[in-house]
């Protein structure tokens, strides 16, 4: 039997309840990586140490091409905490994330516009700092 496998045509991300397609998306560990603090004495042969708190590293960017209005939206969100999902949608329609999604509840957003050269197309990148734990959930 051939594997199956997705696309990532429909990958989309909603803040809140606005839906944003989008052009790139990071990595996503629903599980982050634990700090390591080190709990080494002068009596262990090796370092030792043991998990901290979550870690889901840097910013999570999402590439987009710029549109003034959602740019202006965006922007205006500012560090405000914001519910935010990354759907794994199944056609250019769907706005659930049938083939599953991640979801926080609480993120900050932000917007840049970046930079570019002749001939280009205008992009911005939607920055989204976790607040909240990330999880991830399949849709009925």
């Amino acid at each position: 039997m051939p594997q199956q496998a997705l696309s990532t045509q429909f990958v989309k991300l909603k803040i809140d309840n606005t839906v944003y397609c989008i052009k790139s998306f990071p990595d996503i560990d629903p599980h982050g990586n634990p700090d390591q603090i080190e709990t080494t004495d002068l009596c262990s042969e090796y370092h030792e140490f043991i998990d901290g708190l979550k870690n889901y590293g840097d910013d999570l960017e999402f590439g987009a091409n710029y549109d003034e209005a959602k740019f202006q939206e965006l922007n205006a969100i500012g560090t405000t905490h914001k519910a935010v999902d990354i759907l794994l949608c199944s056609d250019k329609t769907d706005e659930t994330g049938a083939n599953g999604k991640f979801s926080m509840t609480e993120a900050e957003v932000a917007v840049r516009l970046n930079g570019g050269g002749v001939g280009d197309v205008m992009e911005m990148t939607i920055v989204i700092k976790p607040k909240s734990a990330i999880t991830f959930a399949t849709v009925a």
